[in-house]
């Protein structure tokens, strides 16, 4: 008669008749020690099929290789004890994914942090601003994104520093495309001193689409200017 982990097994394959499915599921709906040993076994086929085999494989052969030498005699190990064992390999090997293979959004997610306010800084005690420009500033500073693109948008001021804090609160505000849009004049005018900060945001724009290639040419061009940006721009080069 089949074990436990044999039934898990042949449901997970599939190869369980109509009835045995049904059966198994029935069980599966009441049984909590069934239930932890087959999240515990599905993981393991998860993290099999996301990883490979054969790292897996290896780590489990040396796990019983050693329980073999320490106790040549004894019983095998139940099969709960292996997936315990793979199930912290793939875990292993989750933490490794996310640390050293993120993909373009979470790139954008890890390195965006608005930028300072260098126009009009104002202290809270202050209270808020009575002309348009100062007050979607003081959002801006409030990371009250919405409310600062409003009041950017109805102003329309021609000013680079403004036009550059409104893309950067379309980024913030999770609206890449129009960010890059906004930003895009200032990434062509050399002269302006909002030019490295506008390819550093816009490549984080092209991050947040999925747009690496396009990140890229930026952040190679931020990376050589050697100025505030030009770390971050070469970690993240090294990352994509």
């Amino acid at each position: 008669m089949p074990n436990q982990e044999d039934k898990i097994d042949r449901y997970l394959r599939e190869e369980m008749s109509e009835e045995e499915r049904k059966a198994f599921e029935a069980t599966l709906n009441t049984d909590q020690n069934l239930q932890a040993e087959f999240s515990l076994q599905e993981d393991t086929i998860s993290g099999i099929n996301l990883f490979g085999a054969e790292a897996l494989k290896k780590q489990l052969q040396e796990v019983e290789a050693q329980q073999t030498a320490s106790a040549p005699t004894s019983r095998g190990r139940p099969l709960y004890v292996w997936l315990a064992v793979a199930a912290s390999v793939t875990a292993l090997l989750l933490v490794t994914i996310l640390l050293f293979d993120t993909n373009s959004p979470e790139l954008y997610a890890a390195y965006f942090e608005p930028y300072p306010n260098v126009v009009n800084p104002m202290e809270r005690s202050e209270g808020t601003p009575t002309d348009i420009n100062g007050q979607a500033m003081y959002y801006y500073e409030q990371e009250k994104f919405d409310e600062a693109i409003a009041l950017f948008s109805q102003e329309q001021s021609n000013d680079q520093a403004y036009q550059f804090y409104l893309g950067v609160s379309y980024l913030g505000n999770q609206q890449p495309s129009q960010a890059e849009r906004t930003l895009a004049s200032l990434t062509e005018d050399q002269e302006s001193a909002f030019y490295e900060a506008a390819l550093w945001y816009t490549s984080l724009a092209n991050l947040a689409n999925d747009e690496p290639e396009k990140a890229k040419s930026k952040l190679e061009m931020v990376s050589r200017m050697e100025g505030e940006f030009s770390s971050e721009a070469q970690e993240l080069l090294e990352k994509l």
